[in-house]
């Protein structure tokens, strides 16, 4: 199927590092979608593993190979959309992948550029497709901003993998772009800029698959990473804020997504348990519930969660 000029161009943006086991089925599952009038704008952020050259190897003229000094994954998601063209934007990361009608999919369920499409996902591990699981916390249903925070916030489960959204370059270009700053979870930062200004989140049930059970930044936990962390939190819940000043639901909202922050860092981070203290203050108090199971959950009733957490943390459980 030769490229179609007359249905727009869509631009996916790869930020790629040291993703030599993973990027050639990232790269086939992408060059092989149903709908062909794409570009693949793959940045390089200085890998040292042979991602460069498997990456140059593909002869397919929709790909294109940047190379960027090591910085971080924000950094080379703004270079790849600035050497962009198109109507539509998907940022993706190296080591995910999509079934072969995902983008057409996408594409038929926006009706607007002020439009974001959220697709379902899940995690699948390692090389294994057939582990894919639905997350079970994806609002299957057609969300404005308000109600996407109510949905997610309200228990946390706000992770929305880079791959999943679909949108326009007008919406990107109302936006500040992704805060090269930001080593982990600046995506929260970088989509609450898109739906502060978009009109409706409307989902697809195509599924997008996210791969885990491999090290990657997500899996950092030192205090340099959740430092990131907060500052994202941050600018994504003054968003919210903003947008929705007299929301009583919105700002208890935000009040769960720092508890859950603290529940993390509790008792490492003196530091920044204190910021996320001097945030949770001005707002009401969080109706979050420490998540536990099995022998944490007993430790939890029985000793409150600052005391299991401390003893966990010392125990190393």
């Amino acid at each position: 199927m030769e490229k179609d000029y007359k249905e727009p161009l869509i631009s996916i943006c790869i930020p790629a590092y040291n993703a030599e086991k993973y990027i050639n089925q990232t790269m086939d599952c992408l060059l092989n979608q149903t709908y062909r009038n794409l570009e693949l704008i793959v940045v390089d952020d200085g890998s040292t593993d042979k991602t460069l050259s498997i990456l140059k190897s593909y002869s397919d003229t929709r790909l294109a190979v940047l190379q960027n000094p090591r910085k971080n994954a924000a950094s080379a998601r703004n270079h790849s959309f600035l050497n962009s063209a198109g109507k539509y934007i998907v940022f993706f990361d190296a080591d995910d992948w999509i079934p072969s009608d995902f983008i057409e999919c996408q594409l038929k369920c926006i009706k607007s550029e002020n439009d974001i499409v959220a697709a379902n996902w899940g995690r699948f591990y390692r090389d294994d497709l057939s582990s894919f699981k639905s997350d079970p916390n994806v609002m299957q249903v057609n969300l404005t901003y308000e109600e996407w925070i109510l949905a997610y916030w309200h228990t946390a489960a706000h992770i929305t993998p880079p791959g999943r959204l679909f949108f326009s370059r007008k919406l990107v270009e109302q936006t500040p772009l992704w805060d090269e700053s930001l080593t982990l979870n600046d995506d929260f930062q970088f989509f609450n800029e898109l739906f502060f200004h978009c009109d409706r989140i409307i989902y697809s049930n195509s599924d997008f698959y996210y791969r885990s059970g491999i090290e990657g930044l997500s899996s950092k936990k030192s205090e340099f990473f959740y430092l990131s962390n907060y500052y994202s939190l941050k600018r994504g819940i003054e968003l919210a804020l903003l947008k929705y000043p007299n929301s009583e639901n919105i700002k208890i909202c935000c009040a769960n997504m720092w508890q859950n922050l603290k529940y993390q860092i509790y008792p490492s981070y003196t530091k920044l348990i204190n910021r996320v203290d001097e945030e949770l203050a001005k707002l009401p108090s969080p109706n979050f519930k420490f998540p536990a199971g099995g022998i944490t959950k007993i430790l939890n009733l029985l000793f409150g969660w600052k005391l299991t957490t401390t003893l966990k943390h010392w125990l190393k459980v």
